[in-house]
């Protein structure tokens, strides 16, 4: 899968997050965990891009739950806290470079761990 979609995924997240409240010292999620969560859900829709047809909502549904479960955030909580970052964009730009980095970070201990599998 070429990385570079999940960087269009990542955009296409971003555009989509609907308005909140004011502070981005509202999220009542941990700095830390949201990016995990968000790296989580990209890396999710990045798998589901492969798939289509009505199967395709269903593993979607599964994998989002699952993800939410892992995490323990609910997707309420998670709507509200992006909208808050909405109205913050420079705080949502440090978050999302934060995904970003820790998406490319995955991408490349991934990769080593191939390289090192080849190697036995």
């Amino acid at each position: 899968m070429d990385f570079h979609w999940k960087y269009g995924f990542l955009f296409l997240f971003l555009a989509a997050v609907t308005s909140g409240c004011r502070e981005a010292s509202l999220c009542q999620i941990e700095e830390e965990k949201l990016v995990a969560l968000l790296s989580d859900i990209h890396v999710a829709e990045a798998g589901l891009t492969k798939i289509s047809g009505r199967e395709k909502d269903s593993i979607a549904q599964a994998l989002y739950a699952q993800v939410f479960a892992i995490h323990q955030v609910s997707q309420t909580t998670l709507d509200s806290c992006l909208a808050i970052l909405k109205k913050n964009p420079i705080e949502m730009e440090r978050i999302y470079n934060k995904v970003v980095k820790n998406l490319e970070n995955r991408k490349e201990d991934e990769e080593a761990g191939i390289r090192n599998e080849h190697k036995r």
